[in-house]
């Protein structure tokens, strides 16, 4: 791998993640030679020509080997953007998915049902911090709260809160509700969806198990979260402990086999509630909107 110009370098490295069908590979070849020349993408237009020194190439060829082996380019780069902010991402946390950005938007555009500014919004399952940060940062006079059960996932989404300036989020750890002590009037939920059978995609298997399984039929997490919020909903109507105040409004991310099998299941805990299943840009069941 001597005397390589970076034209050259870019497409041995596309060459080797093709041979592993990584479908991104060129572009992630791209990203990962401008991470070890420490240069943006862009330039290597202007530079495809020139010569890479031995030993950024030697580093390059480390990295493309970490990629072969299906580690996100997120965590081999540290980052990822999402909603246009650039989130730290590690083995801890869930990788952000664009398709994720549709549950941002659907809390927004729901502001005008509820009492905005006074509202509380409860991120479940927060990861990086991803939806919540980012509602935080488009809604700041919200009182925005992420939880998750994982204490290196909140080390996570605190260091992003600091990087994008974010000083008034709560964080808690928590399993689901148990540690909630707020009465929140929007909850958003991206929990742990995935069947054992989805578990084997080999584009997953190095992020974390506990951010992804769900059960059999990769609802079983959100049966408990509908068990709870009906609990504290009841435990309103009678006054007594630790309560939510109706309505509430609640946006659960599903994968798009799930969407009649969620609604069954809210119904079944939330008969008079008004649900509705959105779809995402490839026009796939993504989320639940729930009026409880």
């Amino acid at each position: 791998m001597s005397n390589f110009t970076v034209k050259q370098a870019i497409l041995w490295g596309a060459d080797k993640l093709r041979e592993r069908k990584i479908p991104s590979a060129r572009i992630d070849s791209e990203i990962l030679l401008s991470l070890v020349l420490e240069q943006p993408r862009e330039a290597q237009i202007s530079k495809s020509k020139c010569q890479i020194k031995p030993k950024i190439l030697k580093k390059f060829k480390g990295l493309i080997e970490r990629r072969t082996k299906n580690e996100p380019i997120a965590y081999i780069v540290g980052k990822k953007e999402f909603y246009g902010l650039d989130f730290l991402v590690t083995k801890d946390v869930l990788v952000p998915r664009p398709e994720t950005e549709l549950l941002v938007d659907l809390v927004i555009k729901s502001l005008p049902t509820i009492h905005y500014p006074l509202s509380t919004i409860l991120d479940l399952g927060t990861g990086s911090g991803c939806i919540g940060l980012t509602l935080a940062k488009h809604l700041p006079k919200a009182k925005v709260i992420c939880a998750d059960i994982s204490k290196k996932a909140l080390l996570v989404a605190r260091k992003n809160a600091r990087n994008l300036k974010l000083k008034s989020v709560k964080f808690v750890l928590s399993d689901l509700l148990s540690e909630i002590k707020e009465s929140p009037d929007i909850i958003v939920a991206n929990l742990p969806y995935l069947t054992r059978a989805e578990l084997a995609e080999p584009s997953i298997k190095k992020e974390p198990k506990l951010a992804l399984y769900g059960g059999q039929d990769g609802l079983a997490l959100y049966e408990r979260l509908f068990r709870q919020i009906k609990r504290r909903l009841s435990l309103h109507a009678s006054s007594e402990g630790l309560a939510f105040v109706s309505p509430l409004l609640l946006f659960c991310e599903i994968s798009e086999s799930q969407g009649k099998k969620i609604t069954a299941l809210a119904r079944r805990y939330f008969p008079k509630a008004e649900i509705e299943i959105k779809k995402d840009l490839a026009r796939r069941d993504r989320v639940m909107m729930a009026k409880l």
